[in-house]
């Protein structure tokens, strides 16, 4: 009877084993989280536009630079310094025809032809579908900003129709391979009354 009860132990423990080895691994393998106040704006209103406000009507023309607005994200008070901080925009903003933001607004009074376009610091056009992620490092102050531009952009080559332009960028965050917030979205566009 005894040989039965150390014949169904040895098993039991056999399994349990290499759970716990995994388990310790992989606690042991993964950096510690990274914690930041994070401050990205809700909403950002883009003022009225006219056809006049193109200098070009090819597809892929921005408007006039006055209408570019700066759209920041600030990583405050983290946790760690001197560790990367990718920010990347989720593929559901993106249209994957020409990588501008979709334009969300429809309806009679929606533009059917214009759109955001994201822009570098050297004020020029990034196309989505070949570069949606951005890395900072966490600084000495315990802080990472990311700067990004945003302008009126026209999606073929007639003329720029002004109307409703809506959109919606999500934006997902990682830090150490870990996400530290996830679809955080804004909510952008110029609405026609």
């Amino acid at each position: 009877m005894k040989s039965i009860n150390i014949m169904v132990l040895i098993p039991i423990l056999l399994l349990h084993f290499p759970f716990i080895a995994l388990s310790e691994n992989r606690r042991g393998s993964l950096p510690p989280p990274v914690s930041c106040d994070i401050y990205i704006p809700y909403t950002t209103v883009f003022s009225n536009i006219t056809s006049d406000d193109f200098t070009a009507s090819h597809a892929g023309a921005l408007a006039n630079e006055d209408y570019s607005e700066v759209i920041l994200l600030s990583f405050e008070n983290c946790s760690q310094t001197n560790t990367e901080i990718t920010v990347s925009i989720d593929n559901k903003s993106i249209d994957f025809n020409n990588g501008y933001f979709i334009n969300h607004a429809t309806g009679p009074t929606a533009s059917n032809n214009i759109t955001f376009q994201l822009i570098n610091d050297e004020n020029n056009p990034i196309n989505l579908n070949q570069k949606n992620k951005f890395t900072k490092t966490i600084d000495e102050h315990n802080e990472a900003h990311f700067h990004f531009l945003l302008n009126y952009v026209k999606k073929d080559d007639l003329p720029p129709m002004p109307g409703s332009i809506t959109t919606h960028i999500m934006f997902n965050m990682e830090a150490n391979d870990q996400i530290i917030e996830s679809d955080k979205l804004i909510d952008i566009g110029y609405q026609e009354d």
